[in-house]
């Protein structure tokens, strides 16, 4: 068994306790979605899901770079990480989600409008009295 030269803190244990209980609720979520044959709320939440999987790669990269490359502290990177390695991506995916739908709804919107645009010719019938 291999144990952690890094000091176990509030901090650190609340964000890797944050990390597992998010990696749960989105793979439950998902799992609800595609139960309920929901699909594009399961492609959502799987792809929280995997953000969210990915963040012991991100930790352990960015954890290493920092301590490495910038000599930071080893406690205080590893505190931050362990927030920093599954919030600001999942912020940033969330941030890409949303937008998406926003762009759909506009052009579904537009596309809307364009199809409700009627055209109305007028035609005029000149009628000369001389003729009648």
């Amino acid at each position: 068994m291999a144990y952690s030269t890094l000091p176990v803190t509030v901090t650190y244990g609340t964000g890797l306790a944050g990390l597992a209980f998010t990696w749960l609720l989105t793979g439950g979520m998902a799992y609800w979605a595609v139960r309920n044959k929901n699909f594009v709320q399961h492609r959502e939440w799987m792809i929280r899901s995997y953000v969210i999987t990915c963040a012991f790669t991100t930790f352990r990269l960015v954890y290493n770079i920092l301590t490495i490359n910038f000599h930071t502290p080893e406690g205080p990177t590893a505190e931050i990480m362990a927030w920093a390695c599954w919030a600001f991506p999942l912020l940033i995916t969330e941030a890409f989600l949303q937008a998406s739908k926003i762009q759909r709804a506009s052009k579904a919107l537009a596309k809307k409008k364009e199809s409700n645009k009627t055209h109305v010719t007028i035609t005029t019938v000149s009628a000369d009295k001389s003729t009648i």
